[in-house]
């Protein structure tokens, strides 16, 4: 099996290189290349922002990602850190409800400041993902760590995402958050 850089240098030589289409910036691999990378170094930077918290915030905060992609990066690779399983929104995983989170501390990737700004309290910028060949949209991912909910708490807002999952238009106060896509 060829390196990534191998193959990065055989497309540019062959021509082969992805041709821009204007809707993302073009990773150095085709992306059923780069979609494999970078998910370990984002769960390893979930798990150092998850670690800065004292110990006795841990059990109660909770980690959300905004795809399915990342959820299942952080829970997977996320084992080898002791991190919790990922609460997130998509119609499959909404079954499980919020767990025992109340969402007084949230760890949350990939959302901007201005997104999480009128539904917290308190916001502090504590990392970002990054690898060179990943998909670049999923580099620069923001992690916040998220406290003192405007939304007021996790089990208030949960059925709500149920029923307003698939209509954008609803306003729930947790989607309106911006806290899932």
């Amino acid at each position: 099996m060829m390196s990534s850089k191998k193959i990065h240098r055989l497309r540019k030589a062959l021509g082969a290189a992805p041709k821009e289409n204007g809707e993302h910036e073009l990773s150095q691999l085709p992306q059923q290349y780069a979609d494999m990378f970078g998910w370990p170094e984002m769960a390893k930077e979930v798990a150092r922002v998850y670690n800065t918290l004292p110990p006795q915030d841990r059990g109660k905060c909770g980690i959300a990602a905004t795809n399915y992609g990342e959820a299942g990066a952080i829970d997977y690779f996320g084992r080898q850190y002791g991190l919790p399983p990922v609460i997130q929104r998509p119609p499959e995983l909404l079954a499980l409800g919020p767990q025992n989170y109340t969402g007084q501390c949230m760890v949350i990737l990939g959302r901007s400041k201005e997104q999480l700004d009128g539904s917290y309290s308190s916001l502090t910028l504590a990392g970002e993902t990054y690898h060179p060949f990943a998909i670049p949209f999923e580099n620069h991912r923001q992690i916040w760590i998220c406290r003192s909910p405007k939304y007021g708490t996790l089990q208030q807002v949960w059925p709500a995402q149920k029923t307003g999952c698939s209509d954008r238009k609803v306003e729930q106060p947790f989607l309106a958050a911006r806290f899932f896509p």
